[in-house]
């Protein structure tokens, strides 16, 4: 059996079920940039109130790197409201 390269796999997710698996990540704070990335979208299977799931990573300032993954449920509806979710949650420990 032939393996097929991940973006062709990318290709099918995108036209068969979410429209577009990869969206920018970016959020910034007063002008000032915050957050900078990709965030991947997923269709997490049989759950019963997520209708995807988002998740991205990030190098932090100690050179090791951060991955959150979150659950898109009410009232989050989408990639955006997860990265300003997990900022806040971050800012707050």
């Amino acid at each position: 059996m032939t393996e097929v390269a991940t973006s062709e796999l990318k290709k099918a997710v995108e036209s068969q079920h979410i429209g577009k698996a990869t969206v920018p990540a970016d959020e910034s704070l007063q002008g000032q940039p915050v957050r900078r990335g990709t965030a991947h979208i997923f269709g997490p299977k049989d759950h019963p109130t997520a209708k995807q799931a988002c998740a991205w990573s990030y190098a932090r300032p100690d050179g090791k790197r951060r991955f959150s993954a979150v659950l898109h449920t009410e009232p989050m509806a989408s990639p955006r409201d997860a990265l300003r979710t997990v900022i806040v949650a971050e800012a707050k420990t």
